[in-house]
């Protein structure tokens, strides 16, 4: 049986999820960060993340930006890494 793999129990909340999946990281800087960046991703796309598409992360990546300012590379990459975990 893989590892990486979880069974999730019926009836659980996305936000729920994103929480424990979110808990997992050792840093509190970090959890910050990714609560962040996963909040302002839903505010953007507006639906379920189990309906975002390749499309909806590539629109996000490519037009915005937390306050309309222009990220730092470290930050694009690490709202791309978390998109794609997600």
């Amino acid at each position: 049986m893989r590892r990486d793999l979880v069974v999730v129990p019926e009836g659980t909340t996305e936000d729920k999820l994103i929480e424990l999946w979110v808990r997992l990281k050792k840093s509190e800087h970090t959890r910050r960060a990714y609560r962040r960046d996963i909040q302002f991703f839903r505010d953007f796309v507006e639906k379920p993340l189990a309906a975002v598409t390749l499309e909806d992360a590539l629109d996000f990546w490519r037009n915005e930006a937390p306050g309309g300012q222009q990220q730092a590379p470290y930050h694009q990459l690490r709202q791309v890494a978390l998109q794609l975990r997600l």
